[in-house]
């Protein structure tokens, strides 16, 4: 057995309100048990998915919530609440969630090939979503969760019903039933990190910027930027676009002026080994982002990356 499919997390009763998880279950367990459920979880799953049929979306929560368990596989908790201050650890799983797909089973088998970073894909019990586990590094807060959610929602938004709402590691995610759930014990690492452009508040009118910024607070700035283009070692373009977002974003702040922004990026995407195949386009994707940056002042107690 793989130590991927050693991964534990916890298992509750159907109703999302009661955070007491009744144990923990392996991965392995979880698989099993998603391709082979008990014959009268098999008769809720069917009645399940004759209510997505008909439309009658309450009756289908009220069949999960009181008939099936639900899971937290990207964290672990401490028993008492499913906040984000409950959180104890991360599994390294990242749920990807896609609702009311017609071509569910091809569209599983289609990203789990595609994505050598899935451990886990399988339908759902309506036949008409899909879950994905991806493989993530077992990081250590919420912030730092999302960095690699973003990343990876860069690529999934161009598919149609991609729920963004799993970016939430708390997030329960329901026992399913399908035969031909998809797994493999040794997948790749996604590494790619990002952050959510729309997160950007836009503002109107004037805003005030900082006055007597510190040479520490300037260069904490400078070194979130180069640190974040020096991670980069694949899939450059999103994750240039969003640290080049923050950095304007913390100009327009008046951390750093426009001029020590510009040659900052060229400084540091010039610097870097994997970027330097297409030097000039990922100058050009980061000098993009002036606009909506310098709308969006960012402030570093609102941030926390670097």
């Amino acid at each position: 057995m793989s130590d991927m499919l050693e991964t534990t997390f916890p298992y509750y009763p159907g109703k999302i309100w009661k955070a007491v998880p009744l144990g923990t279950v392996s991965l392995e367990e979880f698989i099993k048990a998603h391709i082979k459920p008990k014959e009268n979880i098999k008769v809720i799953f069917n009645q399940i998915a004759q209510a997505e049929k008909d439309g009658d979306l309450e009756k289908k929560g009220l069949l999960k919530q009181n008939n099936l368990f639900y899971f937290t596989p990207c964290v672990t908790l401490d028993g008492v609440g499913r906040s984000y201050s409950s959180i104890t650890g991360f599994t390294g799983l990242l749920v990807l969630d896609f609702d009311h797909i017609d071509n569910a089973e091809e569209f599983r088998d289609l990203l789990f090939e595609r994505m050598k970073s899935i451990v886990v894909a399988y339908i759902s019990p309506s036949g008409k979503g899909v879950k994905f586990f991806v493989k993530i590094p077992t990081v250590n807060s919420v912030d730092e969760f999302k960095e690699y959610f973003y990343g990876i929602a860069f690529y999934m938004e161009r598919f149609v019903g991609f729920d963004p709402s799993s970016q939430n590691p708390v997030l329960p995610v329901f026992l399913s039933w399908d035969e031909n759930l998809r797994f493999r014990e040794n997948p790749e690492t996604w590494t790619t990190r990002g952050l959510k452009i729309d997160e950007f508040r836009i503002i109107d009118g004037d805003f005030e910027p900082l006055e007597n910024v510190s040479e520490e607070d300037r260069q904490t700035v400078l070194r979130i930027y180069s640190n974040g283009i020096g991670r980069i070692e694949d899939n450059g373009h999103p994750q240039v676009l969003s640290y080049s977002l923050m950095l304007w974003g913390y100009c327009a702040a008046n951390y750093i002026s426009e001029l020590e922004a510009e040659e900052h990026i060229i400084e540091c995407i010039s610097n870097s080994v994997y970027l330097s195949k297409n030097t000039r386009g990922y100058i050009k994707s980061a000098m993009d982002m002036r606009k909506t940056g310098m709308s969006s002042p960012l402030f570093l107690k609102d941030c926390k990356n670097g």
